[in-house]
């Protein structure tokens, strides 16, 4: 009869082996989570970066949609123009409304040959970074304050107006008064706006421009 003999190993792995397998995953596990967090950090970039810019083609859209209607004054009696023309600032007038249905059409929203309606008075600026939009029954330069506004584009870097006359010349602004001194000239507008979005020391910017025909400036 054969006796055989079945041999345990009893001393099971060494020191060196563990601390060289906790070595190799912990530089493992320090791979995985860079590769975690660069791409979280990418992702939340991407996100403020697509947030950023709908902000401003919303932004261009409203300041766009408005400016067309400058000088709306299809009865020739309510006086509307583009009253303040600056670098970083537009105000002008509209007549849009008709509170008292004068002509008995069920129709509020049309000429009635005044400018105290709600949203008449219509201006655009840059304040403490951010682009505001301000409409009411007046909202003359220098008292925006005072008037119904809103804030429409955060983080917001730059708003440039750029007036041209019905010859495609530029018109600049008085550079003591800082306003184009004959508004009522203008015919079409430059607009460019800027914002910017920062993240852990990575600043990222966006620009905008568009160009406004006045149809309404100079009927």
């Amino acid at each position: 009869m054969v006796n055989r003999e079945t041999v345990f190993n009893k001393e099971g792995f060494t020191l060196v082996e563990v601390l060289i397998v906790t070595a190799i995953f912990a530089v493992f596990a320090s791979a995985m989570f860079g590769l975690y967090r660069s791409q979280n950090d990418a992702y939340a970039i991407q996100n403020q970066v697509v947030d950023m810019q709908q902000s401003l083609r919303g932004t261009m859209g409203l300041i766009t949609k408005e400016l067309r209607m400058a000088g709306f004054d299809p009865s020739g009696k309510a006086g509307a123009t583009i009253e303040t023309a600056r670098e970083d600032s537009i105000y002008f007038t509209k007549d849009v409304k008709d509170p008292d249905d004068v002509d008995n059409d069920l129709n509020e929203n049309e000429a009635d040959g005044k400018l105290d309606g709600y949203n008449e008075h219509v201006a655009f600026c840059l304040s403490n970074g951010q682009i505001c939009h301000h409409s009411g029954t007046d909202a003359s330069h220098g008292s925006f304050a005072a008037h119904k506004h809103e804030s429409i584009t955060l983080n917001a870097s730059q708003l440039t107006f750029t007036y041209f006359d019905e010859n495609g010349n530029q018109i600049n602004p008085d550079p003591v008064t800082l306003e184009v001194a004959n508004p009522q000239d203008i015919r079409s507008v430059e607009i460019q706006i800027q914002a910017a979005t920062s993240f852990k020391g990575q600043t990222h910017n966006r620009t905008l421009t568009a160009t406004v025909f006045c149809r309404n400036m100079g009927l």
